[in-house]
């Protein structure tokens, strides 16, 4: 029992001086600016939690970007499923000084 008394006395003590990070609110919907032929999205949505990323079809069809037929269909958290008509395949995405190839589902 004396060494668990020890033991919890050694943690307290590691602990001693460490400042507690206080949790903030939501900062709300997380957006990194991006570019894409040529054309700056200044609040591209990025859900942390995909796996699949996905663009409007307005947005392919006015960035005149050629999409290949796709079946799948994608499953969403609150339960509903979209098909997606089309996939853009290693789409050059610029994100600050970076560029990223993505396929992106079409939705």
């Amino acid at each position: 029992m004396e060494e668990v008394k020890d033991f919890l006395d050694e943690a307290r003590s590691a602990f001693q001086g460490v400042k507690k990070m206080t949790k903030v609110g939501d900062p709300g919907k997380f957006e990194v600016p991006c570019t894409i032929s040529g054309i700056e999205f200044h609040d591209a949505p990025r859900d942390t939690w995909t796996v699949v990323s996905a663009m409007p079809k307005d947005i392919t069809e006015k960035l005149g970007l050629a999409t290949k037929v796709s079946k799948t269909k994608l499953a969403f958290p609150d339960l509903s499923s979209r098909s997606s008509p089309g996939v853009v395949n290693n789409l050059d995405v610029k994100i600050e000084n970076y560029i990223v190839s993505v396929d992106f589902h079409v939705l």
